[in-house]
């Protein structure tokens, strides 16, 4: 039917079957619509009004249905196909003129469902209703563009400028447009009718894109109500596509709303800002947008400063756009951390736009002249902006383009700014504006006025400013060169202990104890640099640090003290560290072991977090100072105090065991010793004992750093063959916990990747116990299950663990380590354990044809589908039914199954009423469990597969019922 159009719309059987189609894409659009247009489409339901659940005293979650999403979906997936099948029919059936009858749309169709769409795109608020009516709306409008017929070209024009003037509220019957949801389909609408638009290339009469940006930017700077008729219809109609349509419309007065005049020229702005982001971000290249690149940004910035929130909103939105326009997909994770490909030259860029630049520098005058009361939103987008330009070397004499001194001046005073984030985003600013030939004066110039700001009476947000910018200015990489006078420098720190001083309650100045935090975290900048050490009171400030950790009661109670004390411990570290031996006295070391003692303990948890975290990076460094033993070994100490209370805060239970897993792995590597052979087995010991009883526990909560921690503590017990004393239904907690958290819809990824790292730890060659063979089950499905995950990283772990099992092997590509995987478990497991190969080939077979995901219910159509690269279902059933086939063929069954391999079958199966003691037993009921299909069964998989491969398995048993003797002849186990 695809390409039979022609030939079928001179019959009219055709005409009347499309009429008839189209007629019913009416009345279900109609039957949907007080659903998809209601205000809040996702919670409009009709048994919102039911008395049943008015009246109802408790929420019964199991009573409940699916039928209020459903309705949903299938409404707004109506929508979806009604519009498609309309812009399909649109653009590939013939459409003639009046004069002949070799259509298969009337004219009056073809209008028909054109108002039909524009109904659509104005009321419609679901997302998936309005973005799929604006596909075949677009196909649509392109088709009608190109018609010579009079009474349809004209249609996309007319709509287009009837949308406009709804939008300023001159419409004789104003249509319902939506207000929020960034004006819902309005913007599709305005995009759908400008791409469409044939003469879009034509540069010497106006076009559609060029007419609609030129109005809505218009629109935006609109002021006044007063002025808005006047204004709005010069807009309109002067050397637009609109010019011929000016008097079909009176503009008298602005159509009658119910709202004040002030929140009507609110909608109207928000509604033509939403339209020209929407403009913006369409990648379609016919719409050259750049042209009005530089009013759109000045309108977006203007708008930061507007005194309603919805333009403003709409304004961080259109900003946000057009920084992604200017400078391209962010390629990095956060906007702090830029790279050059997100970045361009300032003088590139102000050549371009230069009334920017002259808008910027206006912006931040304004914002550093006045009082430091007054809050600018429209600076953050300036500095933002800034924020990714640089600043060349041959660019900086030629300052007539590129204004970079007024503009680091400029952006270096806007540390006086009251919000913390605006002084956050001018240090990031000044930065970009820097190069090598003035990066050092501008260093020398804050560190004089941050020591003399006593005098200067700076405020104490202006310092804290200036010490942030200071800070950014050390962690840029390409100023890591930058050499100061060391006289200077010395004075300079010297002179600033005012600032750690006024913290104590000795003092009565002002304390501000996120300028001390600023100024810690910048000695520890500073400190970093080698060249910048040599003379500079390091001890005296690490004294007063010190003694504020110590003594916490010392320190003023004030705001922000938490952000002072988080920067403390790197600071004391940084200088602890730099000490040699020779220079730790008695004293001193004892200084140094209550100050840990007291920063491992500290009420501020980010206090805690921190410290753990600079002891484990400790335990990383490969040397040896007393320092280090003495952090150390107070850090283990309080870890093991630490470690058995039943109440620890998460983020500080991850930090401890990242430590102990790194103070394990650096013993083990012979780094570090600090204890004997015996205290690191009780110590292993004690860790497993506690991490398997917190798996028991209600409140339980899978986190990565607990099976590596775990796991490296199993595997030392196991190295040195001590593991004997873990008793066996502890070693079952451990080892099932590993294969409860190896599965992808189970496991987050952070949590599989430590669970394949910590399980080559457990690996287990040879069990003389039978009692404890059924350990084997747990290891051998937690790796079969890893080795199939989408993580590249996860299956790098199994490959390596894969490769070290007897006979060892080399890593090699995803298909030869699966064959490796089953030749192994063949190797190790099926020659010497195949009471427990037979329970994990079988139970593998089972879990694959019963996985839930294969099985819909009616919750499964709001499931999205989850497609796994590696882990092919098929493929790893054929291989486990192929493998268990030729075991049962040589492996009696009639022998007695150990009790632990039993209670694993019973579990992983769900086998909790059964009893049996041998495999014939076992098979015999599970084959009386599973009928021989039906009708209703020969499209069921999972049963299918089932059946197939118990079918199999009975035959092969039957077979060993009737000859015994050859049986036990060919028992080669």
């Amino acid at each position: 039917m695809v390409f039979c159009f022609v030939e079928i719309s001179m019959e009219e059987d055709w005409r009347e079957m499309i009429s008839t189609i189209i007629d019913q894409c009416f009345r279900l659009n109609e039957a949907v619509t007080q659903i998809v247009n209601n205000s809040s489409p996702e919670g409009h339901l009709p048994m919102d009004l039911n008395s049943d659940y008015l009246n109802c005293l408790f929420f019964d979650p199991e009573a409940t249905t699916v039928t209020p999403q459903m309705v949903l979906l299938c409404s707004w997936r109506t929508v979806k196909e009604i519009s498609l099948l309309f812009g399909y029919l649109i653009a590939e059936v013939p459409i003639s003129d009046n004069t002949t009858n070799a259509s298969l749309l009337s004219e009056k169709q073809i209008i028909d469902i054109g108002e039909l769409f524009v109904k659509l795109l104005y009321e419609t608020k679901h997302r998936g209703a309005f973005e799929q009516a604006h596909v075949g709306f677009q196909k649509y409008c392109t088709r009608l563009w190109s018609l010579d017929s009079k009474s349809l070209n004209h249609l996309p024009r007319k709509w287009l400028h009837e949308l406009l003037l709804a939008i300023i509220g001159v419409m004789p019957k104003n249509p319902k447009l939506c207000a929020t949801r960034r004006s819902a389909g309005i913007p599709f609408m305005v995009q759908a009718l400008v791409i469409s638009d044939p003469n879009m290339k034509n540069t010497s009469k106006p076009t559609a894109i060029s007419s609609v940006l030129t109005i809505l930017i218009g629109l935006i700077n609109i002021e006044n109500e007063d002025e808005l008729i006047s204004k709005a219809k010069s807009l309109m109609y002067d050397g637009t596509i609109f010019s011929d349509l000016e008097n079909t419309i009176t503009w008298t007065n602005i159509s009658d709303f119910e709202s004040t005049s002030e929140s009507r020229l609110t909608e109207m702005k928000v509604h033509a800002i939403n339209i020209l982001r929407a403009l913006f971000r369409s990648s379609e290249p016919k719409l050259r947008t750049y042209m009005m690149f530089e009013d759109t940004l000045i309108a977006a910035i203007k708008s930061y400063n507007k005194n309603t929130w919805a333009e403003r909103n709409a304004g961080t939105l259109l900003f946000s756009v057009l920084i992604i326009r200017c400078f391209g997909v962010q390629r990095t994770k956060n906007h702090i951390e830029l790279t050059m490909d997100n970045k361009k030259a300032g003088r590139t860029i102000f050549a371009l736009f230069p009334r920017v630049q002259d808008l910027f520098l206006e912006e931040l005058q304004d914002f550093v002249t006045n009082d430091d009361s007054l809050m600018k939103p429209s600076v953050h987008a300036i500095l933002l902006f800034l924020s990714r330009l640089y600043a060349t070397k041959e660019h900086e004499d030629l300052d007539g383009i590129f204004k970079i001194k007024e503009f680091s001046n400029l952006v270096s005073k806007c540390a006086k700014g009251r919000i913390y984030k605006t002084r956050e985003l001018a240090a990031r600013a000044l930065v970009s504006l820097l190069s090598e030939n003035t990066v050092k004066e501008t260093i020398v110039r804050l560190l004089k006025t941050i020591t003399m700001a006593p005098e200067n009476h700076l405020s104490l947000n202006e310092i804290h400013g200036y010490l942030l910018q200071l800070i950014e200015i050390m962690k840029n990489s390409n100023f890591k060169t930058v050499i100061l006078p060391e006289t200077e420098l010395i004075e300079i720190v010297s002179n600033s202990f005012w600032i750690l001083t006024n913290l104590e309650c000795t003092n009565n100045k002002p304390a501000c104890f996120s300028v001390a935090g600023a100024y810690l975290n910048l000695l520890t900048k500073i400190h970093e640099k080698d060249h910048w050490r040599s003379k500079l009171p390091w001890n005296q400030l690490f004294y007063i640090v010190q003694t504020h950790i110590v003594q916490p009661s010392l320190m003023k109670q004030k705001p922000g003290r938490e952000e002072y004390e988080y920067f403390a411990p790197g600071f004391v570290m940084a200088i602890c560290t730099s000490w040699s031996d020779t220079d730790l006295t008695e004293t001193r070391k004892n200084i140094i072991d209550n100050l840990w003692k007291s920063l491992l303990t500290y009420e501020e948890i980010r206090v805690q977090m921190i410290s753990w975290r600079i002891a484990s990076q400790l335990l990383k460094k490969n040397f040896s100072s007393l320092i280090k033993r003495i952090v150390v070994n107070r850090a283990a100490l309080i870890a093991f105090n630490t470690f058995n209370q039943d109440f620890l805060n998460s983020t500080i239970q991850d930090e401890l065991y990242d430590f102990l897993s790194c103070l394990l792995r650096t013993m083990d590597e012979g780094r570090v010793y600090l204890l004997s052979s015996s205290r690191v087995d009780v110590m292993c010991n004690f860790i497993v004992i506690k991490l398997s009883e917190r798996a028991q526990e209600i409140d339980f909560y899978e986190r990565p750093s607990y099976f590596e921690l775990l796991g490296l503590a199993y595997g030392k017990l196991s190295q040195d063959y001590k593991e004997k004393h873990i008793t066996v239904q502890r070693k079952e907690i451990i080892y099932e916990t590993f294969m409860n958290n190896c599965y992808m819809e189970s496991a987050e990824m952070d949590c599989r990747i430590s669970v394949a790292k910590g399980i080559r730890q457990l690996y287990v060659h040879t069990i003389m116990e039978t009692r404890e063979q059924h350990i084997l089950l747990y290891w051998w499905t937690a790796m079969l299950y890893l080795l199939f995950d989408d993580s590249d990283e996860v299956r790098n772990e199994v490959y390596v663990t894969i490769s070290e099992i007897e006979p060892k092997s080399a890593v090699e590509c995803h298909e030869r380590m699966v064959t490796k995987f089953f030749e192994k478990f063949q190797l190790n497991i099926i020659k010497r354990y195949p009471a427990v190969a037979v329970a994990a080939l079988f139970s593998w077979c089972m879990e694959l044809v019963n996985d839930p995901n294969d099985e819909l219910d009616e919750n499964g159509v709001f499931d999205k589908c989850r497609n796994h690269r590696f882990f092919d279902k098929e493929r790893i059933l054929n291989i486990c039914n192929k493998y268990l086939l030729e075991l049962v063929k040589v492996y009696s069954v009639f022998k007695f199954i150990p009790d632990g391999v039993q209670k694993w079958l019973k579990t992983q199966l769900n086998l909790q009423d059964i009893e049996f003691h041998r495999y014939r037993e076992f098979f015999t009921q599970i084959s009386s469990n599973i009928q021989t299909p039906r009708v209703e069964n020969l499209f069921d998989y999972p049963y299918l597969s089932k059946h197939h491969v118990v079918f199999n398995i009975m035959k092969i048993i039957d077979n060993q019922r009737c000859h015994p003797v050859a049986i036990q002849k060919s028992y080669l186990y």
